[in-house]
């Protein structure tokens, strides 16, 4: 996928997405983060403002030109909610086929796609 193309969806609700975009501010959000409850994402869903991104990964949101917020996004990398291993139809449709295999080296996220070589 080449840099700029959209693939932010308007929500309706957050669902178990990870990263959620905010229309007004180019703000992404990551859940994952227990500091993102301050972040107030609801009211961003029912303002309209609330995007999710395909695949729902913060390179995504990056791409699309959205910036990180500074209350979820530190170095850290948190464990995956209980919340977020539930998931609905309409998310299981939207895959496009698994999310690909990331690795971590020395503070460094490296993303293998699983038939290709190493892409950085």
């Amino acid at each position: 996928m080449e840099r700029g193309a959209t693939m932010a969806v308007k929500l309706t609700e957050l669902g178990t997405r990870r990263f959620i975009g905010d229309t007004e501010t180019m703000v992404v959000h990551d859940r994952w983060n227990s500091n993102c409850e301050d972040c107030l994402l609801n009211l961003l869903v029912e303002k309209g403002t609330a995007r999710g991104f395909n695949p729902d990964q913060s390179d995504q949101a990056f791409w699309e030109d959205y910036e990180y917020c500074p209350v979820c996004f530190d170095r850290s990398d948190p464990p995956q909610p209980a919340w977020a291993l539930e998931s609905t139809s309409d998310e299981q449709s939207e895959s496009s086929g698994g999310e690909p295999e990331v690795d971590q080296h020395d503070d460094v996220l490296v993303r293998v796609k699983k038939s290709e070589e190493l892409v950085s």
